[in-house]
């Protein structure tokens, strides 16, 4: 018995060890069990005896069948057992030696530094589109381009935000640069948005009939969205209000305002400033002047002779002010006060050799040339105490300012949510302010106000963020953190780094100053008529038309009496069919401008006369011009806030654009146009096919 069941295990560990045998050595040990079989029998035939042990082949002993019939099912629960055992292991262990399957190289779309995106990330985020951007951007390889640089742009935005942990310094940092603008629904996400600032359909479709004139001919679905947005626009202010009312009276905010007044100034230390620097306090000779300055950049080679033609206009008995109405380019400044070594080289030589009462010939300084008239001349004098009191008392403040934030700059100024705000931090972001700012927020009551606009701010921020964590949808939420992080780079990477001149902008408008035109524009009574959805009512609708523009033809009664009875504007019935306000383009000449069918009709019109029918997108219009005004040019001092505002946002969309750029090569971005091709080129077919 012994022996079987050593033999049981014996076969039974064989098997788990190695397996099968392989075919050679099986018929090897066949053989040998067979000779041995063999010399038992034999031998036992010989000398007629039964050998001590059973056979191991051929017939079997009662015994030996007993015993297989035991062993039979404890086999069988041990082959069970261990074939789960040997399941569980694999099932533990595989993870951690088998790779996970890749993306086949057809659905790699790019690869960067540390990562790759794939058709599926690519589907994902197309799913944060609207349906009909989505549908735009998926058929279109360029367009798919621009998205994956976008979508690699935007890990490489949170991978400088894990470097930089900019959440909440930098969140200080922003809400005090943005302190000073005024809070819109841009502060809030999309989903709060909508969420809360309600605009029915009703409101919205009100509006479009009651501003046609505006959307020139574009329908009412094209608009919806811009109309809402509108009307979300109105209801803001009251909304805001009211949310950040709930959020302070909500939120754990630990206010230490104290800190923000600092002593004033004693006399000693007012007196001290005048002592320390009397050669400040000294004023140096002095003109007081008419000059008229024609720049080289606007007049070009005939600058010189445009000031001659001044100078002789003026001398002729014209005075500065008519000559420089007459032409908006020409620079005039009135009795102003230039001291000595103040103004462009070679204009205090000119000038000051003069006697009150003259006039200077025309003169070159620097890149203008000048036609001046010296009114009076004031000496160099040292200026008393109480002159420059109000001054000093200035100065004494600021030097009184910077000794007490610093002497007091470790102490808590706010707490906000359980993050201290220090008064050292507070005067840091105040000193990086533009000078307006700092002016706007100056003194203990300003300061004041500042700190409340930085924490209305960062609870809306926070706020924003707590309710993005909800949405259902997580990539709105993480677009809505990717934006505020992109802004914090901007403004530590970018915004600093914004400058134009004075010299680019007087270029500028010398490039460009015949084509920078303030906008023609309109002012008109008119009439709409909808073509319907049949040609039947298409046809009722032009006969219609007709009749009216019949009668304003054969004068059977005034436009305004006409449009209430034929127009189908809402404000016609109430108003006669008069636009509240001018139409025309956008006063800045540097905005989009697009081209706009009802403005163009409009402008060629005379006033009085009603133009003949005309349809635009859907409906028929018949158009009263009552006044307008041509296109004019802009002189410089207009033009100028225009031209730096649009040359500053072209400088940042460029430096913007060569960081993003930068970042690409340096994480050696790589896209595959051909898969992002085929991907378009699938779409647009099955668009095609549907």
């Amino acid at each position: 018995m012994a022996q079987g069941w050593s033999q049981v295990w014996a076969d039974l560990l064989a098997s788990l060890r190695f397996g099968q045998a392989s075919g050679k050595a099986g018929a090897e040990r066949t053989g040998d069990d067979d000779r041995q079989t063999d010399a038992v029998t034999a031998a036992a035939e010989n000398d007629g005896s039964t050998p001590d042990q059973p056979p191991l082949t051929g017939a079997k002993a009662p015994d030996s069948e007993k015993h297989d019939a035991k062993i039979l099912p404890v086999l069988a629960f041990t082959a069970v057992v261990c074939v789960i055992l040997i399941s569980i292991a694999a099932w533990i262990l595989i993870p951690y030696f088998v790779p996970p399957a890749k993306p086949s190289l057809s659905d790699v779309v790019a690869t960067f530094d540390g990562g790759e995106i794939t058709v599926a990330d690519m589907e994902e985020h197309l799913k944060v589109l609207p349906p009909a951007r989505q549908n735009e951007v998926k058929r279109s390889s360029a367009q798919l381009l621009l998205m994956v640089e976008e979508m690699i742009s935007d890990k490489l935005v949170l991978e400088w935000a894990s470097q930089r942990k900019p959440d909440t310094d930098a969140t200080f940092q922003h809400a005090v640069q943005h302190a000073d603008e005024k809070l819109g629904l841009d502060t809030l996400s999309k989903q709060i948005q909508e969420k809360d600032i309600v605009v029915t359909e009703s409101e919205i479709r009100g509006y479009y009939d009651g501003n046609r004139p505006t959307f020139d001919g574009r329908g009412y679905a094209t608009v919806r969205d811009e109309i809402r947005r509108t009307l979300a626009e109105k209801k803001a202010p009251e909304y805001i209000e009211a949310y950040l009312q709930r959020l302070r009276s909500n939120s754990s905010v630990e206010r230490n305002f104290e800190l923000l007044d600092v002593p004033p100034p004693s006399q000693d230390e007012i007196d001290a400033v005048y002592r320390d620097d009397t050669a400040r306090y000294a004023l140096p000779k002095r003109a007081v002047v008419d000059q008229i300055e024609v720049p080289i950049s606007v007049f070009g080679d005939a600058s010189q002779s445009k000031a001659n033609d001044v100078l002789l206009r003026i001398r002729g008995g014209a005075s500065f002010r008519e000559v420089a109405e007459r032409d908006d380019d020409l620079r005039l400044e009135a009795a102003r006060e230039i001291a000595e070594g103040q103004s462009k080289p070679g204009w205090d030589a000119n000038v000051f050799a003069l006697m009150p009462g003259d006039m200077a010939s025309v003169f070159r300084a620097g890149e203008s040339f000048y036609v001046v008239r010296l009114i009076e001349l004031r000496p160099a004098r040292q200026q008393a105490l109480e002159e420059v009191r109000q001054g000093l008392v200035v100065e004494a403040s600021r030097r009184k300012q910077e000794q007490w934030f610093a002497d007091n700059g470790a102490k808590v100024l706010f707490t906000l949510k359980g993050q201290r705000y220090t008064l050292a931090q507070f005067y840091t972001e105040y000193g990086e302010l533009p000078e307006a700012g700092r002016t706007k927020y100056a003194g203990a009551a300003g300061m004041r106000t500042l700190a409340d606009s930085i924490i209305d701010r960062m609870l809306l921020v926070s706020e924003t963020y707590d309710k993005l964590v909800d949405v259902t949808n997580k990539s709105m939420s993480d677009e809505a953190r990717i934006g505020l992080l992109k802004m914090m780079r901007e403004k530590e990477e970018v915004d600093d780094k914004v400058d134009v001149s004075e010299a680019e902008i007087e270029a500028f408008y010398a490039r460009n100053r015949m084509q920078i035109l303030s906008a023609a524009k309109a002012r008109i009574r008119y009439m709409r008529i909808g073509l319907g959805g049949s040609e039947d009512e298409a046809a009722r609708a032009r006969g219609r038309a007709q009749e009216a523009y019949s009668k304003l033809a054969g004068s059977a009664g005034t436009f305004a009496d006409i449009a209430r009875d034929y127009s189908e504007a809402t404000e016609a019935g109430a108003n006669g069919g008069m636009f509240e306000g001018w139409i025309g383009e956008n006063n800045n000449p540097f905005a989009d401008i697009a081209d706009h069918p009802l403005h163009e009709a409009a402008m060629k019109l005379d006033p009085g006369k009603p133009s003949a029918p005309i349809e635009i997108a859907g409906s028929i219009y018949i158009i009263e011009m009552l006044e307008k005004t041509e296109a004019k040019r802009i002189s410089f001092k207009d033009a100028r806030p225009m031209i730096s505002e649009a040359l500053l946002k072209s400088r940042h969309r460029e430096l913007a654009n060569q960081l993003t750029r930068a970042q690409l090569q340096e994480y050696n971005v790589k896209t595959i146009p051909t898969v992002l091709s085929a991907y378009a080129t699938s779409n647009a077919n099955a668009a095609a096919v549907e």
